[in-house]
């Protein structure tokens, strides 16, 4: 999210689909990051789509890297995890990017992923995927 906001600073008029090339997301990813700022009331849009621009109610704004990590906020770490562990998948099993994503979210390693106790959001996508490979699912 941070990068989403970084970019809307330089450019408050910068586009979703922009955004996905420069945080490396794919759309709907961005869309889901958009709609939590949006929900936190961090980021506002003014005017309509085309023409439009953003703004960020620095008020509001709090920096991730420094939000204490609880079970209420796991998620906006796995986000990024998730996605990264879904592209290896896609690539070493030849599947696209969506039924990847879908045998991610089944698997038993995100299951102790989601869960803040077991520790699993401290590993990298590679471990993650390792530990994925190594489950029964």
């Amino acid at each position: 999210m941070e990068k989403i906001l970084n970019a809307i600073k330089e450019n408050s008029s910068v586009t979703v689909r922009e955004l996905t090339v420069i945080v490396g997301l794919t759309r709907r990813g961005v869309e889901k990051q958009v709609a939590l700022l949006k929900a936190k009331g961090i980021l506002h849009r003014v005017g309509p789509d085309k023409g439009g621009h953003w703004e960020i109610d620095e008020r509001e704004r709090i920096v991730l890297s420094q939000l204490p990590l609880t079970q209420d906020n796991l998620y906006l770490l796995i986000l990024g995890k998730v996605f990264a562990v879904a592209e290896m998948y896609a690539r070493h099993h030849d599947v696209a990017l969506i039924d990847a994503m879908r045998k991610v979210y089944a698997s038993d390693m995100y299951k102790q992923l989601e869960i803040e106790k077991t520790k699993f959001w401290h590993l990298g996508p590679v471990a993650l995927y390792q530990a994925m490979d190594g489950m029964k699912n």
